[in-house]
């Protein structure tokens, strides 16, 4: 069974993410399962480039209340495009394998790792998990 995670890092919380995560590996072990592979995705590489928008010097401010509606536009525009894009932080992309199902949800039982959930909530921010399978050699 070939899973991919996606793990959101709470921000200055990277010394617990891997204090848990080596714990949870060692856990993992005691039913086949491996971390084949972690990513980091810092964040600077990870935020996407958008294309400025090109100013326009020829186009006069208008005054009175339609230049003011423009500059609140143009406001709320840079203020939308901020939220957007803002950095997510660090994550972690992990490849991970387990025998079979009944040893992945084996694992997600086992009471230590159950007993590592505080320690969980306190560095981990979001987790996406999905089941998948190889795919060709390029």
């Amino acid at each position: 069974m070939l899973l991919v995670a996606l793990i959101s890092v709470e921000a200055g919380k990277l010394d617990e993410f891997r204090t848990y995560e080596h714990a949870a590996a060692q856990i993992m072990a005691r039913y086949n399962g491996v971390i084949e592979r972690a990513i980091g995705l810092p964040a600077a590489a990870s935020k996407p480039s958008s294309p400025s928008k090109p100013s326009s010097p020829s186009t006069p401010s208008r005054g009175g209340i339609l230049g003011a509606i423009d500059e609140v536009a143009s406001e709320l525009e840079r203020g939308v495009e901020k939220l957007l894009h803002t950095e997510p932080g660090y994550r972690e992309l992990h490849i991970l394998r387990f025998p079979d199902e009944a040893a992945f949800d084996a694992y997600r039982a086992d009471p230590e790792l159950v007993a590592l959930a505080a320690l969980r909530t306190k560095c981990i921010r979001t987790t996406e998990i999905w089941r998948a399978e190889e795919g060709p050699r390029y």
